[in-house]
């Protein structure tokens, strides 16, 4: 019998409690030697010292993981592959471990995808309905207010969605019922595609913000989309505009949207930020007209089960050198938060 993987998980503790139940570390223990060593939230003190005397095949990373360098790898050289529980991957390993020393990464694949088109569509919804204001109205103030209700309605509104990957597919799909006039900037999106959702094209990042009063980014960061939505791009959504931001910060000149949100000429519902953890002192905290969000668009907790089946499956997959489930390559590593 083959000798069993060495797993090592260098955790936060919330994590474990999170993510993975004491059956779940039993079943991993059937087919590898597993050691859980609990860090600080992104403290990599003592970590290279952990991969050098436990030597470990694998490592199983989440949130606030210590982060494998070059460096620390040249030195150690142990670890074959990285099986994040998360989406985001960049947190964990530097994409040159994985170009030069061909260590492969995997994370949570598909699963995020409609979680985060329906965590769009939930903060297009409490956008349009002021959400904010109303929470702030009866928990904060303790008032009850006056109607007419402020709220508007989705149903047969103008919608832009800025990139057309999976997750603004499985957007345009939540959002049929309601029959809005769906817009997408997208350009490298056949044609046949947009036809298959029911989208139209804008033909420009200027056209899709000038002309829809509802615009969810979803768009993934490339060296093309970096920082593309400028001041200038943000000056063309129409007064008391909408837009969701549960994509990539980023493509966001993101003082640009304070300013916007600041001004109070158009509404905002945000998961994700250009600095994070969000600062206490950020601008962006205490608007009535923005709805904030800590990158919590991903999978709910009831999808954690799924997540990590996915990766023991994933590490059983490459001690029987099978492919991959929903492998990161270097090439998409710049597409990953």
């Amino acid at each position: 019998m083959a000798p069993k993987l060495r797993c090592l998980l260098p955790l936060v503790e919330f994590f474990k409690d999170l993510f993975l139940t004491e059956a779940e570390l039993k079943q991993l223990a059937e087919f590898a030697d597993v050691r859980l060593v609990y860090f600080k939230w992104a403290d990599s003190t003592g970590y290279e010292e952990l991969l050098a005397e436990f030597k470990p095949d694998v490592v199983i990373t989440g949130w606030g993981s210590p982060k494998l360098t070059l460096a620390t790898h040249e030195k150690t050289n142990c670890v074959k592959l990285v099986a994040s529980l998360t989406g985001g991957i960049r947190g964990t390993i530097e994409k040159s471990v994985m170009e030069k020393y061909g260590v492969r990464v995997t994370n949570w694949g598909e699963i995020g995808t409609p979680a985060v088109a329906e965590a769009s569509l939930m903060m297009t919804l409490a956008s349009l309905r002021k959400m904010n204001y109303y929470q702030n109205l009866l928990h904060v103030k303790k008032e009850w207010g006056t109607l007419p209700a402020r709220g508007e309605r989705l149903f047969k509104r103008r919608v832009g969605i800025q990139g057309f990957g999976k997750i603004s597919r499985h957007f345009a799909k939540l959002i049929q019922p309601f029959g809005c006039d769906v817009h997408t900037y997208s350009p490298h999106v056949k044609d046949d595609i947009l036809k298959e959702y029911g989208v139209k094209r804008s033909n420009s990042l200027e056209e899709l913000y000038s002309q829809n009063d509802i615009v969810v980014n979803l768009a993934g960061l490339t060296p093309q989309t970096e920082g593309c939505v400028t001041r200038e791009i943000f000056k063309l959504l129409p007064n008391g505009s909408h837009y969701i931001l549960t994509g990539r910060a980023g493509t966001v000149d993101m003082n640009a949207l304070v300013d916007e949100l600041k001004s109070g000429r158009i509404y905002g519902a945000l998961d994700v930020y250009d600095k994070e953890p969000l600062p206490a002192d950020s601008p962006l905290r205490g608007l009535e007209n923005c709805i904030l969000f800590p990158h919590v668009a991903g999978p709910t907790t009831d999808w954690y089960p799924d997540i990590v089946a996915q990766c023991f499956d994933n590490i059983q997959r490459f001690a029987a050198n099978k492919p991959l489930v929903h492998e990161v390559t270097p090439e998409l590593y710049d597409f990953m938060t």
